[in-house]
């Protein structure tokens, strides 16, 4: 992960691209999704990128959703721990869609309930920040 954050924090585009390609390793592309939380964690002023980066990849998995080539559940389950670290409640609404449609494994990433729970947590005190 650290050489994609390295690497990779001037080239979200990239970033994007490999994680959205089809037949890479799972656990390659997780390593992507936590480079770019981190690069939203280490530099805030990108926090708003990151989000946009993030919504572009899951609606593009929410285009998809009947590829099994594209959808991997567990990496879309651990990319959703990705946006509870990085406490993305303004993606709510499109994580929302994603367990509707079944695209995230709970096993990587728990229950709706549980996510949103953190999410309007982290919300909450985002808004007292």
């Amino acid at each position: 992960m650290e050489n994609y954050f390295t690497l990779g924090q001037d080239q979200l585009d990239i970033l994007r691209d490999f994680i959205l390609e089809e037949g890479n390793d799972t656990y390659a592309r997780t390593s992507i999704s936590q480079a770019v939380t981190q690069i939203a964690l280490h530099f805030p002023e990108r926090r708003e990128e990151v989000i946009q980066w993030y919504y572009i990849v899951l609606n593009y998995f929410l285009e998809h959703k009947e590829s099994d080539g594209i959808i991997d559940t567990s990496l879309i389950g651990l990319m959703v721990c990705d946006l509870l670290e990085l406490k993305a409640f303004e993606l709510e609404e499109t994580i929302v869609k994603i367990y509707q449609y079944g695209l995230a494994d709970t096993e990587c990433s728990g229950f709706l309930f549980e996510v949103l729970e953190d999410l309007y947590i982290a919300k909450a005190i985002m808004q007292i920040l």
